[in-house]
């Protein structure tokens, strides 16, 4: 929303920046530039459905990408600075890992828990059924 506001508000007042000199023409295209770079990285989020995150009984599917319970090797630690928080899901065989952070949930450090709770769990589940 507010990069649909910012690039109209740019828009407008582009001829004007143009005409007026060098320095603001500059000025007017790099924001007109950043408003069209985040626009499209919206739509690219909305198409490869990235923010989606769904935890199962099959396992996690984070937009495209599924690991099932069994398919997981290990919950890691918390990374990165505080206020930007992230956990990641590491597969047991090799392949990409899932990084799950505050754009998927709101509290890392206790969905964190609650996933290492229940792989434990599934874990021991598949253990007395094998």
């Amino acid at each position: 929303m507010r990069s649909a506001a910012l690039l109209f508000l740019t828009g407008t007042e582009l001829p004007n920046a143009l005409k007026s000199g060098c320095i603001w023409a500059a000025l007017a295209i790099l924001v007109m530039a950043l408003c069209v770079a985040a626009a499209c990285f919206g739509v690219w989020q909305l198409v490869t459905l990235r923010p989606v995150l769904t935890v199962d009984s099959s396992g996690i599917r984070l937009g495209r990408r599924f690991l099932a319970w069994n398919e997981i090797g290990a919950i890691a630690d918390l990374d990165g600075a505080p206020g930007d928080r992230f956990v990641t899901v590491v597969p047991s065989v090799r392949g990409r890992k899932l990084r799950l952070g505050e754009d998927h949930v709101r509290n890392v450090p206790a969905f964190r828990y609650w996933l290492s709770d229940l792989l434990d769990q599934h874990r021991s589940t598949a253990a007395q059924e094998g």
